[in-house]
């Protein structure tokens, strides 16, 4: 305490510091406002110290108008005080409860990347599904070719079919007309029959009448009778010729063509099944192919050999037999393992699945005597041209 200074300055100073530090307020404002009391009764208590005793009361009035200005000051700081903090207290909960905001959104964030990364694992399976799906499509537009190919070369093969049977049409015309004629013939050679038989029965007649005629009659009458006989023989011969081309016709035996004196048809019986057209003359003639080098060069074999290939064909039968040799190599090619793929390619070329156990066996038109064996998890590469070479000395063997 300052000596120098009157008591009631210092009794002053140190209730007015009281009573603005007993008003509620916060600790900074507190601690500005009983500073600035202080220093303004300090001053005040300078000034009165020097002041004189006749302006003394004078003094005291000015000092409490300067306290209560200063109170009045010190209220509105602490009013603007109780505004700042007012206002920072609200920016905080503003703060926090932006916070609170942006922690709820965080965590609606992070359930929504859950969910993503839950859709994204299911789009990658779509992606792997649809990836499947395309390979099966791919395959089923190479089969839809392949069919394409096969459906071009059937109606290749039903327009050739259709002039054949055009043509064989135009042939049973030509032969109905030809039959028609030939029985026409046949009945003229029946009446000529019956007028050789009349005129026997008129020879016998007159040999009874005129045995005992002249030798040079007789001898005439045999020549006749010669005659007759050799005509009626001939007759008989194309009886006989007649009647085996109408059998044939009407029985549909063999590729009957027109006869010819200098052409023979042969006809080769067969009690084997054919699995498709023209599948044992294909296999003949493929036969007579490879063995005319075979035979003694410029023999007759050879030329009758050779002239058999050149005037017959089996071209149905050939081509059904290529197409199966060429299908069963590509669906080789590539085999890695039994499935329903195979399964149904082979099938479509006539073999039928018999059994499925660590081998599949398979046989040729459902005939168990022509059966191949195919591993189902093949280990060798090479697999798939054994099965090839195995399919073509079963059901070819050429």
């Amino acid at each position: 305490m300052d000596i120098r200074k009157p008591l009631y300055v210092h009794i002053v100073t140190t209730l007015t510091a009281a009573s603005i530090a007993a008003l509620p307020q916060s600790d900074l404002g507190r601690a500005l406002r009983v500073a600035l009391v202080v220093g303004a009764g300090n001053a005040v208590a300078s000034r009165v110290a020097w002041s004189s005793a006749r302006d003394r009361d004078r003094r005291v009035q000015s000092l409490q108008a300067e306290i209560e200005e200063l109170q009045d000051q010190s209220a509105r700081k602490e009013e603007r005080w109780q505004g700042l903090v007012g206002d920072l207290s609200r920016q905080v909960q503003a703060r926090e409860e932006e916070l609170q905001n942006r922690q709820a959104e965080l965590t609606e964030l992070q359930t929504q990347l859950q969910q993503s990364s839950k859709q994204v694992q299911d789009l990658e399976a779509q992606l792997v599904e649809q990836r499947r799906l395309q390979e099966e499509l791919r395959r089923r537009e190479h089969r839809i070719e392949e069919l394409c190919r096969q459906i071009e070369e059937g109606e290749k093969e039903l327009s050739r079919l259709r002039d054949q049977l055009r043509q064989k049409s135009e042939q049973l015309q030509e032969l109905e007309a030809q039959l028609a004629e030939r029985r026409q013939l046949l009945q003229q050679l029946q009446d000529k029959d019956r007028q050789v038989r009349s005129l026997q029965a008129e020879i016998e007649r007159l040999r009874a009448e005129q045995f005992h005629a002249g030798a040079d009659e007789i001898r005439e009458l045999r020549l006749q009778l010669q005659q007759r006989d050799e005509e009626i023989k001939t007759l008989k011969t194309g009886i006989e010729g007649y009647e085996k081309t109408l059998s044939t016709i009407l029985q549909g035996r063999g590729h009957y063509t027109r006869y010819e004196p200098s052409e023979i048809d042969i006809v080769l019986k067969i009690t084997e099944k054919e699995f498709y057209p023209q599948e044992a003359k294909s296999f003949i003639l493929e036969i007579l192919r490879e063995k005319i080098n075979n035979v003694h060069e410029g023999s007759r074999v050879q030329h009758i050999l050779r002239n058999l290939v050149e005037n017959n064909e089996a071209n149905e039968g050939d081509d059904h037999r290529r197409r199966i040799r060429e299908s069963v190599d590509s669906l080789s090619s590539d085999y890695n393992g039994w499935s329903d793929y195979y399964r149904k390619r082979l099938e479509e070329l006539g073999f039928e699945v018999i059994a499925e156990d660590n081998h599949v066996r398979i046989c040729f038109h459902g005939d168990r005597r022509y059966q191949i064996s195919l591993s189902k998890t093949p280990s060798d590469r090479e697999a798939g041209h054994s099965i090839s070479r195995d399919i073509r000395n079963t059901i070819f063997g050429l």
